[in-house]
């Protein structure tokens, strides 16, 4: 794994929080066993005690597979956003909200980075996996898909990573949507 945190960090990413990981995947399962995880989402109950030790990680395809069988979210169980069923969902839109921290918003044509610039949140990451998954057909596409798409997001905040985070599901899914336009028309 640390392999894989140097090469995330490397390309902007910001590194997994493991233990909060596992504590949201032990929180979404409840009293349900690893073997009833296993019957319902066909991941071996060994790698999903791996999951829970925090000595393994899963791919963007299991993280989606378990979230859709744990009824959350996967920005949630990935990283924390938004809130499980049943809590107050968190109102998240494109637009900058009330209370916006200074320096967050763009003054005039300039805008200076803060040390945070360029960092695409992983959160973000966590939620354009759905919308990803669900309109890519195939590894190769879904990374060329995934690289334009970051782009499209990054050029539009400006490689804030406040409004990154404040985009939501559909915004992602729209900018996923416009790469697999874009991919298509370059295979004609």
């Amino acid at each position: 794994m640390a392999h894989q945190s140097v090469k995330s960090r490397s390309h902007g990413l910001q590194a997994w929080d493991v233990e909060g990981f596992c504590l949201r995947l032990r929180q979404a399962m409840g009293e349900r066993s690893a073997y009833a995880l296993e019957r319902d989402t066909g991941i071996a109950q060994s790698l999903i005690r791996k999951y829970l030790s925090g000595s393994s990680l899963p791919g963007a395809d299991k993280l989606v597979v378990l979230a859709s069988a744990l009824g959350v979210s996967v920005g949630w169980l990935a990283a924390g956003e938004g809130s499980l069923p049943g809590e107050e969902a968190a109102n998240r839109s494109l637009h900058v909200p009330e209370g916006t921290p200074s320096g967050v918003c763009q003054q005039g044509r300039e805008y200076r980075p803060g040390n945070d610039a360029g960092q695409v949140p992983t959160v973000v990451y966590a939620r354009i996996m759905e919308p990803l998954l669900a309109l890519t057909d195939d590894e190769a596409q879904r990374e060329w898909v995934l690289q334009r798409a970051i782009n499209v997001i990054r050029a539009l905040t400006q490689d804030r990573p406040a409004l990154m985070e404040a985009l939501n599901r559909n915004d992602l899914e729209k900018a996923v949507s416009l790469a697999v336009t874009v991919h298509a028309a370059s295979d004609s």
